[in-house]
């Protein structure tokens, strides 16, 4: 009779892996590592988490919290508000580094990517609701795509970070949002 999964050996399993890709990144990530900074068996890790992988993204999905979905009633003020969540992550130079190279393994790996995209899902749910609410609103194009917007309005932060590898500054953020918005809005956001 197999024996229950424990909680505990969970716990310590996703704590390990926590620590071991801050210190080694998603590239030097492997279930032996784990195993030996944790305690845990490996049949263990594995009964828990199919593959290295599916632990691998469970971990990656455990470090980062959640956005917050602002409404406040406006399209400006709930994307400053989701910038202000966003901005800290990417400046944390672990949560960075890890993200970099879940982008890298996924670029290779098409099951990693298919996993990646499942958590991608969520994690721009909070962005594209702010702009469902903000259509709803009159405050984005009614004919406007909305997964396209999604990528518009992460894509000023992304391109800053990501390839031009400069710091985002808070105090920037309302100008990069007046000219998100500006691509957006009916009218071009012209009253």
């Amino acid at each position: 009779m197999a024996r229950p999964r424990s909680e505990e050996a969970r716990t310590k399993i996703v704590s390990a892996s926590q620590e071991l890709i801050a210190e080694v990144g998603v590239e030097g990530f492997t279930v032996d590592a784990v195993a030996a900074r944790s305690g845990v068996a490996k049949t263990t890790i594995y009964r828990h988490f199919p593959s290295g992988d599916e632990l691998l993204i469970h971990t990656i999905d455990a470090t980062v919290e959640p956005f917050e979905t602002p409404n406040t009633g406006a399209l400006r003020s709930d994307l400053i508000a989701i910038y202000e969540q966003i901005v800290p992550v990417l400046e944390d130079p672990s949560i960075f580094g890890m993200m970099m190279g879940v982008l890298a393994k996924a670029a290779k790996d098409p099951e990693f990517a298919r996993l990646k995209d499942e958590i991608d899902h969520v994690r721009k749910m909070p962005v594209r609701t702010v702009l469902e609410l903000a259509q709803a609103r009159g405050e984005v194009r009614s004919d406007a795509d909305l997964d396209v917007l999604v990528e518009m309005v992460e894509g000023p932060i992304a391109a800053r970070k990501v390839l031009g590898g400069r710091s985002i500054v808070i105090a920037e953020l309302p100008t990069i949002i007046d000219l998100v918005i500006g691509g957006i809005a009916p009218n071009g956001g012209r009253t």
